[in-house]
Protein backbone atom coordinates (compact mmCIF):
# COMPACT_ATOMS: atom_id res chain seq x y z
CA UNK A 1 0.00 0.00 0.00
CA UNK A 2 3.02 2.31 0.14
CA UNK A 3 2.61 3.39 -3.48
CA UNK A 4 -1.11 4.11 -3.06
CA UNK A 5 -0.42 6.13 0.07
CA UNK A 6 2.10 8.28 -1.76
CA UNK A 7 -0.33 8.71 -4.65
CA UNK A 8 -3.11 9.79 -2.28
CA UNK A 9 -0.82 12.36 -0.66
CA UNK A 10 0.22 13.73 -4.06
CA UNK A 11 -3.37 13.98 -5.29
CA UNK A 12 -4.36 15.79 -2.10
CA UNK A 13 -1.49 18.21 -2.74
CA UNK A 14 -2.88 18.88 -6.23
CA UNK A 15 -6.08 20.28 -4.68
CA UNK A 16 -4.02 22.49 -2.36
CA UNK A 17 -1.91 23.69 -5.30
CA UNK A 18 -4.97 24.61 -7.37
CA UNK A 19 -6.50 26.60 -4.49
CA UNK A 20 -3.19 28.38 -3.88
CA UNK A 21 -2.81 29.16 -7.59
CA UNK A 22 -6.26 30.72 -7.74
CA UNK A 23 -5.61 32.77 -4.61
CA UNK A 24 -2.28 34.11 -5.89
CA UNK A 25 -3.11 34.14 -9.64
CA UNK A 26 0.03 32.12 -10.34
CA UNK A 27 0.34 28.97 -12.41
CA UNK A 28 -0.51 25.69 -10.56
CA UNK A 29 2.75 24.15 -11.81
CA UNK A 30 4.70 26.40 -9.45
CA UNK A 31 2.75 25.06 -6.49
CA UNK A 32 2.98 21.46 -7.67
CA UNK A 33 6.77 21.76 -7.51
CA UNK A 34 6.70 23.72 -4.25
CA UNK A 35 4.43 21.24 -2.45
CA UNK A 36 6.56 18.32 -3.61
CA UNK A 37 9.59 20.14 -2.21
CA UNK A 38 7.84 20.85 1.12
CA UNK A 39 6.38 17.37 1.59
CA UNK A 40 9.63 15.52 0.96
CA UNK A 41 11.53 17.75 3.38
CA UNK A 42 8.97 17.46 6.20
CA UNK A 43 8.67 13.70 5.77
CA UNK A 44 5.22 13.38 4.16
CA UNK A 45 6.87 11.86 1.09
CA UNK A 46 9.98 9.66 1.07
CA UNK A 47 13.28 10.78 -0.42
CA UNK A 48 13.09 7.85 -2.83
CA UNK A 49 9.64 7.60 -4.39
CA UNK A 50 8.06 4.23 -5.00
CA UNK A 51 8.84 2.89 -8.53
CA UNK A 52 5.12 3.01 -9.30
CA UNK A 53 5.04 6.75 -8.57
CA UNK A 54 8.11 7.31 -10.74
CA UNK A 55 6.60 5.46 -13.69
CA UNK A 56 3.18 7.02 -13.13
CA UNK A 57 4.78 10.46 -13.21
CA UNK A 58 6.68 9.58 -16.39
CA UNK A 59 3.39 8.54 -17.97
CA UNK A 60 1.97 11.88 -16.86
CA UNK A 61 4.67 13.76 -18.79
CA UNK A 62 4.02 11.66 -21.89
CA UNK A 63 0.30 12.40 -21.71
CA UNK A 64 0.96 16.12 -21.14
CA UNK A 65 3.15 16.39 -24.22
CA UNK A 66 0.70 14.34 -26.27
CA UNK A 67 -2.16 16.61 -25.19
CA UNK A 68 -0.16 19.69 -26.21
CA UNK A 69 0.62 18.17 -29.61
CA UNK A 70 -3.00 17.07 -29.97
CA UNK A 71 -4.10 20.71 -29.77
CA UNK A 72 -1.46 21.95 -32.21
CA UNK A 73 -1.62 21.89 -35.99
CA UNK A 74 1.14 19.99 -37.75
CA UNK A 75 1.16 22.61 -40.52
CA UNK A 76 1.81 25.38 -37.98
CA UNK A 77 4.60 23.31 -36.45
CA UNK A 78 6.34 22.73 -39.79
CA UNK A 79 6.04 26.39 -40.78
CA UNK A 80 7.46 27.39 -37.42
CA UNK A 81 10.67 25.37 -37.91
CA UNK A 82 12.08 27.93 -40.35
CA UNK A 83 11.52 30.73 -37.84
CA UNK A 84 12.59 28.88 -34.71
CA UNK A 85 16.10 27.66 -35.49
CA UNK A 86 17.57 30.87 -34.08
CA UNK A 87 15.60 30.47 -30.85
CA UNK A 88 16.84 26.88 -30.56
CA UNK A 89 20.46 27.86 -31.26
CA UNK A 90 20.74 30.76 -28.85
CA UNK A 91 18.35 29.15 -26.37
CA UNK A 92 20.92 26.36 -25.99
CA UNK A 93 24.14 28.26 -26.64
CA UNK A 94 23.59 31.04 -24.09
CA UNK A 95 22.82 28.70 -21.13
CA UNK A 96 25.74 26.47 -22.16
CA UNK A 97 28.21 29.37 -22.12
CA UNK A 98 26.80 30.82 -18.89
CA UNK A 99 26.99 27.48 -17.05
CA UNK A 100 30.46 26.77 -18.46
CA UNK A 101 31.87 30.14 -17.31
CA UNK A 102 30.30 29.91 -13.84
CA UNK A 103 31.53 26.35 -13.30
CA UNK A 104 34.98 27.32 -14.57
CA UNK A 105 35.07 30.21 -12.10
CA UNK A 106 34.40 27.90 -9.14
CA UNK A 107 36.30 24.72 -10.09
CA UNK A 108 38.73 25.58 -12.92
CA UNK A 109 38.19 22.13 -14.43
CA UNK A 110 37.29 22.17 -18.14
CA UNK A 111 35.69 18.72 -17.94
CA UNK A 112 33.38 19.73 -15.09
CA UNK A 113 32.60 23.00 -16.86
CA UNK A 114 31.71 21.18 -20.09
CA UNK A 115 29.33 18.83 -18.30
CA UNK A 116 27.68 21.70 -16.41
CA UNK A 117 27.21 23.53 -19.69
CA UNK A 118 25.75 20.42 -21.32
CA UNK A 119 23.30 19.99 -18.45
CA UNK A 120 21.92 23.46 -19.13
CA UNK A 121 21.25 22.95 -22.84
CA UNK A 122 18.13 20.84 -22.31
CA UNK A 123 14.81 22.70 -22.47
CA UNK A 124 12.28 22.26 -19.63
CA UNK A 125 9.51 22.70 -22.16
CA UNK A 126 6.82 20.86 -20.19
CA UNK A 127 6.96 23.45 -17.42
CA UNK A 128 6.73 26.29 -19.92
CA UNK A 129 3.92 24.85 -21.98
CA UNK A 130 1.76 23.84 -19.02
CA UNK A 131 2.23 27.33 -17.60
CA UNK A 132 1.15 28.84 -20.93
CA UNK A 133 -1.87 26.52 -21.05
CA UNK A 134 -2.96 27.62 -17.58
CA UNK A 135 -3.10 31.16 -19.00
CA UNK A 136 -4.88 30.07 -22.19
CA UNK A 137 -1.85 30.81 -24.38
CA UNK A 138 -1.09 27.30 -25.65
CA UNK A 139 -2.28 28.17 -29.17
CA UNK A 140 -0.29 31.38 -29.42
CA UNK A 141 2.53 31.88 -31.90
CA UNK A 142 4.96 32.05 -28.97
CA UNK A 143 3.87 28.61 -27.75
CA UNK A 144 4.39 27.12 -31.21
CA UNK A 145 7.87 28.68 -31.40
CA UNK A 146 8.72 27.28 -27.97
CA UNK A 147 7.72 23.74 -28.89
CA UNK A 148 9.44 23.84 -32.28
CA UNK A 149 12.67 25.24 -30.87
CA UNK A 150 12.54 22.67 -28.04
CA UNK A 151 12.47 19.80 -30.56
CA UNK A 152 15.36 21.36 -32.49
CA UNK A 153 17.17 21.96 -29.20
CA UNK A 154 16.75 18.29 -28.30
CA UNK A 155 18.36 17.27 -31.60
CA UNK A 156 21.27 19.64 -30.99
CA UNK A 157 21.66 18.38 -27.43
CA UNK A 158 22.06 14.81 -28.69
CA UNK A 159 24.91 15.92 -30.94
CA UNK A 160 26.44 17.89 -28.05
CA UNK A 161 26.35 14.78 -25.88
CA UNK A 162 28.47 12.91 -28.43
CA UNK A 163 31.00 15.75 -28.55
CA UNK A 164 31.22 16.70 -24.87
CA UNK A 165 31.21 13.19 -23.42
CA UNK A 166 34.03 12.17 -25.78
CA UNK A 167 36.12 15.12 -24.55
CA UNK A 168 35.31 14.60 -20.86
CA UNK A 169 36.08 10.88 -20.89
CA UNK A 170 39.57 11.57 -22.18
CA UNK A 171 39.33 10.93 -25.91
CA UNK A 172 40.30 14.53 -26.48
CA UNK A 173 38.23 14.94 -29.61
CA UNK A 174 34.70 14.36 -30.82
CA UNK A 175 33.95 11.03 -32.45
CA UNK A 176 32.69 11.79 -35.98
CA UNK A 177 31.17 8.33 -36.20
CA UNK A 178 29.11 8.85 -33.05
CA UNK A 179 27.85 12.23 -34.27
CA UNK A 180 26.97 10.78 -37.69
CA UNK A 181 25.11 7.92 -36.01
CA UNK A 182 23.09 10.35 -33.87
CA UNK A 183 22.15 12.47 -36.89
CA UNK A 184 21.19 9.31 -38.79
CA UNK A 185 18.90 8.22 -35.95
CA UNK A 186 17.31 11.66 -35.88
CA UNK A 187 16.66 11.50 -39.63
CA UNK A 188 15.25 7.96 -39.44
CA UNK A 189 12.96 8.92 -36.54
CA UNK A 190 11.41 11.85 -38.36
CA UNK A 191 11.11 9.85 -41.57
CA UNK A 192 9.18 7.21 -39.62
CA UNK A 193 6.92 9.89 -38.16
CA UNK A 194 6.29 11.32 -41.63
CA UNK A 195 5.69 7.83 -43.07
CA UNK A 196 3.18 7.04 -40.33
CA UNK A 197 1.34 10.33 -40.80
CA UNK A 198 1.28 10.15 -44.60
CA UNK A 199 0.81 6.45 -45.29
CA UNK A 200 -0.36 4.42 -42.28
CA UNK A 201 -2.89 6.64 -40.53
CA UNK A 202 -5.06 8.09 -43.34
CA UNK A 203 -8.46 6.52 -43.92
CA UNK A 204 -7.84 6.58 -47.66
CA UNK A 205 -4.31 5.30 -48.45
CA UNK A 206 -2.18 6.99 -51.07
CA UNK A 207 0.07 5.67 -53.82
CA UNK A 208 1.50 2.19 -53.34
CA UNK A 209 -0.29 1.81 -49.98
CA UNK A 210 -3.52 1.22 -51.92
CA UNK A 211 -2.09 -2.10 -53.11
CA UNK A 212 -1.16 -3.40 -49.64
CA UNK A 213 -3.92 -5.81 -48.51
CA UNK A 214 -4.31 -4.49 -44.97
CA UNK A 215 -3.51 -0.81 -45.51
CA UNK A 216 -5.92 -0.33 -48.38
CA UNK A 217 -8.90 -1.18 -46.19
CA UNK A 218 -8.03 0.18 -42.75
CA UNK A 219 -6.77 3.43 -41.27
CA UNK A 220 -6.72 5.21 -37.95
CA UNK A 221 -10.40 6.12 -38.26
CA UNK A 222 -11.35 2.44 -38.05
CA UNK A 223 -9.41 2.11 -34.81
CA UNK A 224 -11.01 5.24 -33.37
CA UNK A 225 -14.54 3.94 -33.96
CA UNK A 226 -13.72 0.42 -32.76
CA UNK A 227 -16.58 -1.08 -30.75
CA UNK A 228 -18.78 1.98 -31.06
CA UNK A 229 -16.19 4.63 -30.07
CA UNK A 230 -15.80 3.23 -26.55
CA UNK A 231 -12.07 2.71 -27.10
CA UNK A 232 -11.23 5.97 -28.88
CA UNK A 233 -9.31 7.39 -25.91
CA UNK A 234 -7.49 4.10 -25.43
CA UNK A 235 -6.49 4.13 -29.12
CA UNK A 236 -4.94 7.60 -29.02
CA UNK A 237 -3.25 6.87 -25.67
CA UNK A 238 -1.74 3.72 -27.16
CA UNK A 239 -0.38 5.74 -30.08
CA UNK A 240 1.09 8.31 -27.67
CA UNK A 241 2.91 5.71 -25.57
CA UNK A 242 4.04 3.75 -28.64
CA UNK A 243 5.47 6.92 -30.19
CA UNK A 244 7.20 7.72 -26.88
CA UNK A 245 8.80 4.27 -26.81
CA UNK A 246 9.89 4.66 -30.43
CA UNK A 247 11.50 8.04 -29.77
CA UNK A 248 13.34 6.54 -26.78
CA UNK A 249 14.84 3.90 -29.07
CA UNK A 250 16.22 6.70 -31.24
CA UNK A 251 17.72 8.61 -28.31
CA UNK A 252 14.97 11.16 -27.65
CA UNK A 253 12.96 11.58 -24.48
CA UNK A 254 9.63 9.71 -24.76
CA UNK A 255 7.83 13.04 -24.39
CA UNK A 256 9.18 14.14 -27.80
CA UNK A 257 7.63 11.12 -29.49
CA UNK A 258 4.35 11.66 -27.67
CA UNK A 259 4.23 15.27 -28.85
CA UNK A 260 4.89 14.21 -32.44
CA UNK A 261 2.09 11.63 -32.16
CA UNK A 262 -0.27 14.38 -31.05
CA UNK A 263 0.75 16.49 -34.03
CA UNK A 264 0.00 13.85 -36.65
CA UNK A 265 -3.41 12.88 -35.27
CA UNK A 266 -5.79 15.54 -36.57
CA UNK A 267 -9.51 16.16 -36.39
CA UNK A 268 -10.23 14.58 -39.75
CA UNK A 269 -9.66 11.10 -38.35
CA UNK A 270 -12.50 11.45 -35.82
CA UNK A 271 -16.19 10.88 -36.27
CA UNK A 272 -18.17 14.12 -36.22
CA UNK A 273 -21.96 14.19 -36.20
CA UNK A 274 -24.56 16.83 -35.43
CA UNK A 275 -25.18 15.37 -31.98
CA UNK A 276 -21.67 14.10 -31.18
CA UNK A 277 -18.11 15.29 -31.78
CA UNK A 278 -15.66 12.45 -31.14
CA UNK A 279 -12.64 14.75 -31.42
CA UNK A 280 -13.86 17.24 -28.81
CA UNK A 281 -14.96 14.46 -26.48
CA UNK A 282 -11.57 12.73 -26.72
CA UNK A 283 -9.75 16.04 -26.27
CA UNK A 284 -11.68 16.71 -23.04
CA UNK A 285 -10.71 13.31 -21.66
CA UNK A 286 -7.05 13.67 -22.67
CA UNK A 287 -6.87 17.15 -21.13
CA UNK A 288 -8.41 15.86 -17.90
CA UNK A 289 -5.91 13.01 -17.71
CA UNK A 290 -2.95 15.22 -18.62
CA UNK A 291 -3.59 18.34 -16.58
CA UNK A 292 -5.76 17.16 -13.69
CA UNK A 293 -4.90 13.74 -12.33
CA UNK A 294 -1.84 12.13 -13.96
CA UNK A 295 0.24 15.06 -15.25
CA UNK A 296 0.40 16.86 -11.87
CA UNK A 297 1.95 13.74 -10.32
CA UNK A 298 5.00 14.29 -12.53
CA UNK A 299 5.50 17.87 -11.32
CA UNK A 300 4.94 17.06 -7.63
CA UNK A 301 7.40 14.19 -7.96
CA UNK A 302 9.91 16.53 -9.60
CA UNK A 303 9.62 18.81 -6.58
CA UNK A 304 10.69 15.96 -4.30
CA UNK A 305 14.17 16.06 -5.82
CA UNK A 306 14.81 19.38 -4.04
CA UNK A 307 16.17 18.09 -0.75
CA UNK A 308 17.47 20.30 2.04
CA UNK A 309 20.23 17.94 3.04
Amino acid sequence: MQALTQLAVIWAAVFVAVVAARATRLTPVLFFLFLGFVMVNVGLLPHEAHPFIQEFGALGLIVIMFALGFEESSDNFLQSIRKSWGIALFGALAPFLAAYLIADFFWQDPRVSLMCGLAMTATAVSLTMVSLKSEGLQHSAAATRIMTSAVLDDIGSLAMVAIVVSVVTGDGHANPGAIAWILTKVLVFFVLVWFTAAWLLPHEPKGWARKVPFLKHYGLRHLLVFSGRRYTTLAVMLLAVAAGLLSQVFGFHPAVGAYMAGLIIHEGYFERKSDFDSFEETKKIIDSVAFTWIGPVFFVHMGTYLLLD
